[in-house]
């Protein structure tokens, strides 16, 4: 039986808002999908793609809404394909904390180190 459109749930729980014509513009999502896209690849940096990531979301500035928000809003478009458990996200350090440790988790930065200190360099 497919779900219900009243039972599907988003990812994250989203801050309220004092703004009332507050809208994800389509020219913000493209620059984010096109700049900052994240598939969960090996080859992929979580640490980098945030980074890039707030680096765009930085620069934008909407009266009556929170940075924190406007980044929670707007993170879920520079994620291609991935997702969460209905809103299981809180807030931008949750985000922060669920997405370094799906992508980053401590046994492939231990790894990272071993092979950062076992590194030669060749002549």
């Amino acid at each position: 039986m497919a779900p219900r459109a009243a039972d599907i749930q988003p990812t994250i729980l989203h801050p309220p808002v004092v703004a009332n014509n507050f809208e994800i513009k389509p020219g913000l999502v493209t620059m984010i999908q096109n700049n900052v896209q994240f598939h969960g690849l090996r080859d992929e940096s979580p640490r980098d793609h945030v980074q890039r990531f707030i680096e765009i979301a930085g620069s934008l500035k909407i009266n009556g809404v929170p940075k924190d928000a406007l980044k929670l809003r707007s993170f879920p478009y520079s994620l291609a394909g991935l997702s969460r458990p209905p809103l299981s996200i809180t807030s931008w350090d949750d985000l922060l904390n669920k997405f370094m440790t799906q992508y980053c988790p401590s046994s492939k930065t231990s790894e990272r180190r071993k092979k950062m200190a076992h590194f030669e360099q060749r002549g």
